[in-house]
């Protein structure tokens, strides 16, 4: 996918004045580095497994929509944008005017255990760093939720909470263990106060009402391999406060030689002690055929 030939220098330009861009510290953001770092790190990786142009996908919490843009532009039949804050959805829907994607494109607002979705009725379901902001006793819901509406495939990424260390936030470690109101000592105390957002996190058993449905095929985060992690650098990740600090160069090098040795030993099941609970998983009962590899069968 060409990004500078689908999307000019002017709908960049309309694209940050959405609202909770301009007025945000991603006003700055990379617009063409954004959606191909959605298509690197998440399309890519699902049209290994299945034509997305036959495959509607569920984006929850969807936020500004990167990720449904991403896909409709690579090809994907259709995107529905799920979002609780009304204001994002608004603003999702105005950045899809922009690109002209708007008609490939549904917009709900709704938490993720209350989607207004029937069974089967999108092929893939994508939940990105989502699951820790629902609330403990919204976790099994949510997760029956999306085993109800996903017919194919599952896209999960959320921090691990089996992890020393998240960086989705405090990065103090072992903070991330206690309860959410004892976390606050810690680290007001490091002066990282300003980061506890009292997410609840998951461990890899939390998935396990996927698994009645669905089985892991990934085996480095979302890719077939380690080898294809790595190749993903240097990359834009479009987090961060600073712009100067969204340019990835290269993996850091003890992480590297962990997920390395995870992958190879765990294969499928090395999200269980990976820093995200990162993985796609494919229908138990169906057979996946890729237009091209597939990681379902290596």
């Amino acid at each position: 996918m060409l990004l500078e030939q689908l999307v000019t220098d002017a709908q960049t330009e309309e694209i940050r004045k959405a609202q909770g861009l301009a007025d945000s510290f991603y006003h700055d953001l990379d617009i063409r580095g954004t959606l191909q770092f959605f298509v690197n790190r998440y399309v890519r990786p699902l049209q290994q497994l299945v034509d997305i142009g036959t495959c509607t996908a569920v984006d929850c919490a969807a936020g500004h929509g990167w990720f449904s843009f991403a896909y409709v532009l690579s090809g994907g039949r259709r995107a529905i944008a799920v979002d609780m804050d009304p204001v994002r959805i608004m603003a999702c829907q105005q950045i899809a005017n922009v690109l002209g994607v708007a008609d490939k494109m549904e917009f709900i607002v709704s938490p993720i255990q209350s989607i207004p979705l029937a069974e089967n009725s999108a092929e893939i379901f994508v939940s990105l760093e989502t699951l820790e902001h629902v609330g403990k006793g919204n976790i099994q819901p949510a997760m029956e939720k999306i085993c109800s509406i996903a017919s194919k495939l599952v896209v999960v990424t959320t921090p691990n909470r089996l992890f020393p260390a998240v960086a989705h936030d405090t990065r103090l470690p072992f903070i991330h263990w206690l309860p959410p109101t004892w976390r606050r000592g810690p680290a007001k105390l490091c002066g990282r106060a300003h980061l506890d957002a009292g997410n609840d996190f998951l461990t890899p058993w939390d998935l396990s009402p996927l698994k009645a449905k669905f089985r892991p095929v990934s085996r480095c985060m979302t890719f077939a391999s380690f080898q294809e992690y790595q190749g993903q650098y240097p990359f834009y990740l479009p987090y961060g406060r600073r712009a100067a600090d969204r340019l990835k160069q290269r993996p850091h090098p003890l992480l590297s030689l962990y997920m390395r040795a995870a992958t190879a030993t765990l294969g499928t099941r090395a999200y269980w002690v990976m820093p995200s609970l990162a993985s796609i998983m494919v229908r138990r009962d169906v057979a996946q055929r890729a237009p091209n590899a597939s990681l379902a069968s290596r």
